[in-house]
């Protein structure tokens, strides 16, 4: 998925810094490609990670990113965005 992103954007030096290694103070990435927050609501019920949240990270991770910046997370019941 990534790799064909990156096959297209080559012909161009528009996006060339993107697929490079980057830094963040001392945490290293493999690319500048960062998968930004979003709220899923596949924790359980009660708020524990679940087997779906597992399998939805590691289909991203998966993809090439660089950087994944995880979801929020519920404290009570109430706080959910169902």
């Amino acid at each position: 998925m990534l790799s064909d992103m990156k096959n297209i954007m080559n012909t161009t030096d528009t996006y060339s810094k993107l697929f490079e290694h980057g830094r963040i103070g001392n945490l290293e990435i493999k690319n500048r490609v960062i998968f930004a927050p979003v709220s899923t609501n596949l924790a359980s019920l009660t708020g524990e990670v679940s087997e779906r949240l597992v399998r939805h990270y590691y289909r991203v991770a998966s993809g090439g990113v660089g950087l994944i910046i995880v979801e929020n997370v519920c404290m009570n019941r109430n706080s959910r965005n169902d």
